[in-house]
């Protein structure tokens, strides 16, 4: 599919075309050099083609780690490259807030296995991430339906679950906008 500027290339529209992350990061590197730009679309084609290909697990081709490189080692400098230029997702909700929400789920099957004491687990994790019990009876839905685990605590006991619960929930109050309330 040939790609046009007011296309929005898309990751799954990538991986169904069995395009690797490095196709991907290609394709885009090319517009990129034929149109002497930075667009919007090439952005959102490489940091799609990045994000899979840390995702895999694969190792990473050689060229797309000296983008990242020269990437990181301007915002080293105080220049904000354009490959991490904020593209508007459409409303999606950002892949960082499951990560970010696990730490609350964690809290309520610690209370509810008594290893943590509250009454109302649900609760405190709405107030603590700014959210309604309903959103965080949908997370817990969702995570049941998806059949993942939690992942594992390197330190497990009820202080470090609360501790963490206040990090993640600070920062999903400061990266996931609400309606009605933007990032703080």
């Amino acid at each position: 599919m040939s790609e046009t500027s007011d296309q929005k290339p898309r990751a799954d529209t990538a991986e169904s075309n069995g395009e690797s992350p490095y196709d991907q990061y290609l394709r885009a590197k090319e517009k990129r050099l034929e149109t002497g730009a930075f667009s919007r679309d090439i952005v959102r084609t490489m940091q799609q083609a990045f994000a899979r290909a840390l995702k895999s697990g694969e190792p990473i081709p050689e060229e797309m780690l000296v983008e990242l490189r020269f990437a990181f080692e301007d915002l080293c400098t105080g220049i904000k490259p354009d490959l991490f230029s904020v593209i508007a997702a459409g409303g999606a909700e950002p892949p960082i807030a499951k990560y970010l929400q696990q730490d609350g789920l964690r809290y309520i099957e610690w209370a509810q296995d008594g290893r943590i004491d509250d009454a109302t687990p649900v609760a405190t994790v709405a107030k603590a991430y700014g959210v309604t019990q309903k959103t965080v009876r949908k997370w817990r839905q969702k995570q049941q339906e998806d059949g993942i685990a939690l992942p594992k605590l390197v330190f497990d006991n009820a202080e470090h679950v609360r501790r963490m619960l206040k990090i993640a929930s600070d920062q999903y109050k400061a990266r996931i906008p609400k309606r009605g309330r933007q990032p703080t």
